[in-house]
């Protein structure tokens, strides 16, 4: 758990910390979090909570750090990557094949326009999702009650 907060929350922090020690202020800020870091999943739980906390410092910074600095956390969906790592589980992908293709996954291309369009815009907003799965769980999370989506969450990590 020390190592992934290492990585993702207080290297991030001690990356800003020495950015913020030169003259010149950075006048924009993408902190790249994930979906993780509003949906927790099971196997997923110390990943999931550095992902929240660095989606918290993204916000506070925002706060703190305007009107001269804009912050804006970018949250990626499951990422196409072509050297994927082993899960010690089988993946809802695998048991739901009809989720790839609801929710694709998301290409770091799509993560590179998106970055790119951030960095020309005049005004950004607290939080862009990129990939299908990003927008169709976020919205599933704002409409359903808990029970729902719990029950839903539930059924997909039980199947077999």
């Amino acid at each position: 758990f020390k190592n992934i907060l290492d990585t993702n929350l207080i290297g991030l922090f001690r990356l800003l910390k020495t950015i913020f020690s030169f003259s010149n202020k950075p006048k924009l800020i993408i902190n790249i979090t994930s979906l993780n870091g509003f949906l927790s999943l099971p196997n997923f739980g110390l990943y999931c909570a550095s992902k929240f906390a660095m989606e918290g410092l993204g916000l506070a910074l925002r706060y703190e750090l305007a009107p001269s600095t804009k912050v804006v956390n970018v949250t990626p969906g499951a990422l196409f990557m072509k050297s994927a790592r082993k899960l010690p589980h089988k993946p809802a992908r695998e048991k739901f094949p009809l989720i790839n293709w609801i929710m694709p996954l998301t290409s770091p291309e799509d993560v590179s326009v998106v970055i790119e369009e951030l960095i020309n815009a005049s005004s950004v907003p607290p939080r862009v999702l990129i990939g299908r799965d990003a927008h169709i769980i976020n919205l599933m999370q704002r409409i359903l009650p808990f029970s729902v989506f719990d029950r839903i969450v539930f059924y997909i990590w039980r199947k077999k």
